[in-house]
């Protein structure tokens, strides 16, 4: 079971706290892939925890075996189909041993903060989250990569539809570029020690404005988000707090369902 922290939803107009707790075996799905005479399709592929992949033999005499020994290897057979669950997210890399094509499965964790790759740019160029975070990477574009200045992570170069994961375990700040264009992105990773803020007086004013106050530290820098799903994260408002409790204000909150959380961000 996966615990997500409290958030603040407003559903059409009216406040409540959430609280999520999701089973991932309770909406795993399989996710079919054909072999044929010299491909994978589709390729990439991009599932969920505990999903599957079904490969259906198109052609004959091929296999897909993953190039981590071990994971999974069928048999080289000229029909049939061939199966193999995905317990942990990551990316996969696996090919046909016989003809040398290739593909990669891309497994996503529960929860992620999002990043667009867009042509000319990450969005958005900097992402806050805590220590034991995932930022998750989407492809919106062809010919991009995302790889840390400090070779933490390197996605290698991929088009449209692909999605990359990294889970950050320390806290820290994190630059990292598209080695092919050379834009630029910044991943912070604050303390989880650092004291949750109190959310109070939530209010929805028609016909399009959000608003609550937080308890904030003065003088440290603070981020709220906004989430659609619970899974991809945009910063709304990042400020330098100027007393014990600050306003915050979506006049954009048109939506009938959207999440909000706020946290303090790291020291320079």
């Amino acid at each position: 079971m996966k615990l997500i922290r409290p958030l603040l939803s407003r559903r059409n107009g009216a406040l409540a706290v959430a609280i999520l707790s999701v089973s991932p075996e309770a909406f795993a799905v399989t996710a079919n892939v054909d072999i044929n005479s010299f491909s994978f399709n589709p390729d990439p592929v991009v599932i969920n925890v505990n999903d599957s992949v079904l490969w259906t033999w198109r052609t004959p005499f091929h296999n897909t075996t993953s190039r981590t020994p071990g994971l999974w290897a069928s048999p080289t057979q000229n029909s049939g189909t061939f199966q193999h669950t995905f317990p942990t997210p990551g990316e996969f890399f696996y090919s046909c041993t016989v003809h040398g094509f290739g593909g990669v499965i891309s497994v996503l964790g529960p929860a992620a903060t999002n990043v667009n790759i867009l042509p000319d740019q990450f969005d958005p160029p900097v992402v806050n989250i805590h220590p034991n975070d995932t930022v998750k990477w989407t492809w919106q574009s062809d010919f991009h990569n995302t790889a840390s200045d400090s070779a933490l992570w390197d996605s290698q170069v991929y088009n449209t539809g692909f999605v990359y994961e990294f889970q950050f375990t320390a806290e820290g700040s994190y630059p990292y570029s598209c080695q092919v264009h050379g834009f630029t992105g910044t991943v912070n990773v604050q303390s989880s020690t650092v004291p949750p803020s109190i959310i109070s007086a939530p209010q929805f004013v028609p016909p399009s404005t959000f608003q609550f106050n937080y308890s904030a530290n003065s003088g440290q820098s603070y981020v709220v988000q906004r989430s659609s799903d619970l899974s991809s994260w945009i910063s709304v408002k990042t400020n330098v707090a100027a007393s014990s409790s600050e306003l915050f204000q979506d006049t954009n909150a048109t939506a009938p369902n959207k999440f909000y959380r706020v946290f303090q961000l790291p020291n320079p």
